[in-house]
C-alpha cells in the first residue's frame, strides 16, 4: 500500500546538506547553464515547503491469515505523556517563527517609515522599458544603489547621484532593475523568505536562498548587457561604482527587492563571471541535455524520499502461524489447531477496546530503542471468556512487543462468544499497535 506521509524533519536536514554539497561540487567542477543550476537550487527550497514522502507498506495483514478468522479494532499502546524535549520542539519551533516573523513585519514598517524619496523628473521614463511603461520611479538621497520596492505596487528607487550618470549606464541600470519585475522576482523573493521563515534551521534552506537570490542578480545583469549595449568589463565597473557606498536604511531586512550591489559576495561572483565567462553570445537557454539534468536531480530527490520512509517503516515478520507459535513460549499447551466454530455473536470485551488498551504495557527494552510497530495475535477465547490459547500472526521479535501484546490480551476478559445462546470458544484475530509519542 502507497501512502503520503511527512518526512521526518531530521531526514529531510540530512538531505538538504548532501543536495547543497552536490550541487556546490557540479558548480565547481562544470560548466553548465547558470539557469540550470539556479533550477537546481530552487527546486531544493520547494523541497522544504512540501516536505512530504512515498510511504510503501506492507498490507497489515500478512497473505496467509486465514479468510474465517474474524479481525477485532485495533488497539494502539498508549503513548507516554512524560514532558520531554521532544514534546516542546512543536512550541519552541512555533515560538521561534512568530518572533522571526514579528521581527520582519517591524523592519517593514521601520523601512516604510525612513523611506524618504521624491519624484523622479519626467524624462528618467524614457530609460524604462517597454515591458515597464507605468513603473513609478523615485529619487532618494538616503540610498548608494538603486532597488525595486513593493509586492503589488513595485517602485524603482534611484541614487540621487545616479542622475548624474551617462546615458548608456542609467539605461542598464534600469534594464536590470525592470527585468526583476518581468521575471517576477518579487513573488520569488517572498516565497523564499516564507521558506527560510518556516526552515530557520535548515542550513540547506539558508544555502539555497542565498544561491537563488544571487543568480537572479546575475540573470539581470547578462539582460542588462544585451539591451544596453555596454561592455562586460564597462558594467562591472558600473556594478563597483554602485557598491562604493553604504545603505543608511537596513533593506535587507525588508521586502525591497532588489541590490545591485547584492553584497560583498555576491559582487564578487557576479564579477568574476563578466570578466571570466560573459561573452555576447552567451545563451540562458536549457539545452535538451540540461532538461535531462534537471530531470535526473529531480528523481533522485523522489527516491532518495522513497528509500528514507522504506528505511523507518517497522519490519513485520509475517511467517506462517505455524512457524512462529514453536517460537513463542506463553500458553502453547493442548491442540494448538486453528478450527473454524461458526457462531452467531462474536467474543466482545468486557469493557470495551478501552479496557484491553488499559492493559497494555510498553516494553521497556522497545520503548529505550524507539522500536513501534503492529503485533498482531490470533487467541482462541474459551466458553468462559478467557482467553487461553495463543499465536502470532505478525511478529516484531526480540523486542517484547510479541510478549507485551499477548499478555494485554491474557489479561483481558472477554464476553464468550455465542450460538444459539450458547457459549462457546472460538478462535479470533486481534492487532495491538505499539507507538512512541
Amino acid at each position: 500500500m502507497i501512502s503520503i506521509q511527512w518526512m521526518p524533519v531530521s531526514m529531510l536536514l540530512l538531505q538538504g546538506l548532501l543536495f547543497s554539497a552536490a550541487i556546490y561540487l557540479l558548480q565547481k567542477t562544470t560548466r553548465l547553464s547558470p539557469r540550470l543550476f539556479y533550477l537546481f537550487w530552487y527546486a531544493l527550497l520547494l523541497r522544504h515547503l512540501f516536505p512530504f514522502q512515498i510511504v510503501f507498506q506492507p498490507g497489515i495483514l500478512p497473505d496467509a491469515l486465514p479468510g474465517f478468522i474474524p479481525l477485532l479494532p485495533g488497539i494502539e499502546s498508549a503513548p507516554s505523556q512524560s514532558l520531554t524535549l521532544l514534546n516542546l520542539l512543536p512550541t519552541l519551533w512555533l515560538s521561534a517563527v512568530g518572533i522571526i516573523l514579528v521581527t520582519l513585519l517591524l523592519n517593514e514598517f521601520r523601512f516604510k517609515r525612513l523611506l524618504d524619496t521624491i519624484p523622479a523628473p519626467e524624462e528618467l521614463r524614457r530609460y524604462l522599458p517597454r515591458a515597464n511603461p507605468t513603473l513609478s520611479i523615485q529619487i532618494s538621497d538616503r540610498h548608494s544603489a538603486p532597488f525595486i520596492y513593493g509586492i503589488v505596487k513595485p517602485v524603482l528607487v534611484l541614487p540621487i547621484a545616479m542622475l548624474t550618470l551617462p546615458e548608456r549606464e542609467l539605461r542598464a541600470i534600469f534594464a536590470h532593475e525592470c527585468h526583476h519585475l518581468q521575471r517576477r522576482d518579487n513573488l520569488h523573493k517572498l516565497l523564499h523568505t516564507l521558506i527560510s521563515v518556516l526552515w530557520f534551521f535548515s542550513p540547506a534552506v539558508w544555502i539555497a536562498r542565498r544561491q537563488c537570490d544571487d543568480y537572479q542578480e546575475l540573470f539581470c545583469d547578462i539582460h542588462s548587457l544585451k539591451t544596453s549595449g555596454l561592455e562586460a568589463k564597462h558594467y562591472a565597473q558600473t556594478l563597483l561604482n554602485a557598491a562604493a557606498g553604504r545603505y543608511s536604511v537596513p533593506i535587507s531586512f525588508s521586502l525591497a527587492l532588489s541590490r545591485i550591489d547584492g553584497g560583498k559576495e555576491s559582487l564578487r561572483q557576479r564579477l568574476i563571471f563578466l570578466n571570466k565567462h560573459y561573452q555576447k553570445e552567451f545563451s540562458m537557454q536549457l539545452k535538451k541535455m540540461h532538461i535531462l539534468v534537471l530531470g535526473i536531480f529531480i528523481a533522485l530527490m523522489t527516491v532518495a524520499a522513497c528509500q528514507s520512509s522504506e528505511a523507518e517503516a517497522p519490519k513485520f515478520n509475517t511467517e506462517p502461524a505455524g512457524e512462529l507459535s514453536q517460537k513463542t513460549s506463553l500458553n502453547q499447551s493442548g491442540d494448538d489447531s486453528v478450527k473454524f466454530i461458526p457462531y452467531d455473536v462474536p467474543p466482545m470485551m468486557i469493557g470495551g477496546v478501552k479496557a484491553l488498551a488499559a492493559n497494555i504495557k510498553y516494553p521497556e527494552k522497545a520503548r529505550e530503542a524507539k522500536i513501534e510497530g503492529t503485533v498482531i495475535v490470533q487467541v482462541f477465547v474459551n466458553a468462559q471468556g478467557i482467553a487461553e490459547k495463543f499465536k502470532l500472526l505478525k511478529s516484531i521479535p526480540n523486542t517484547g512487543l510479541d510478549e507485551a501484546a499477548i499478555e494485554a490480551i491474557r489479561n483481558t476478559r472477554f464476553e464468550p462468544a455465542k450460538q444459539k445462546d450458547q457459549n462457546l470458544g472460538v478462535w479470533i484475530a486481534i492487532p495491538i499497535g505499539f507507538k512512541l509519542q
